[in-house]
């Protein structure tokens, strides 16, 4: 299991399959906040040559309109929202939850 952060999210991968057969799956977190959802259907595509995305979670504030298109990405692309409150105007709520959520899958998959 390895773990590698890019600028879009936040990317697991683990291999299983049969003996001799190896299959790539892949966690894909993102931060909402600080991602182009325009970015989000060629980074599955490609992530798509290499395995299977089997967790796909978007994380920000969706009570704010700049994120209103998360809304129907992660409709049209199986990303499961999970809304983080801002406490502090300006601040980003979305990362820590990304994190702790990024070390649970980790430590139980």
């Amino acid at each position: 299991l390895s773990i590698a952060a890019a600028h879009d999210g936040l990317y697991l991968d683990a291999t299983r399959g049969a003996p001799g057969q190896k299959r790539k799956l892949y966690a894909v977190l993102v931060d909402a906040e600080n991602s182009s959802w325009r970015k989000m259907e060629p980074i599955l595509n490609e992530i798509a040559l290499f395995g299977d995305t089997t967790v796909r979670r978007v994380y920000g504030d969706f009570t704010m309109s700049r994120l209103a298109e998360w809304r129907k990405v992660s409709l049209d692309l199986s990303f499961k929202p999970v809304s983080t409150l801002c406490q502090i105007p300006g601040k980003g709520s979305s990362d820590a939850s990304l994190i702790i959520e990024a070390m649970d899958l980790l430590h139980t998959n």
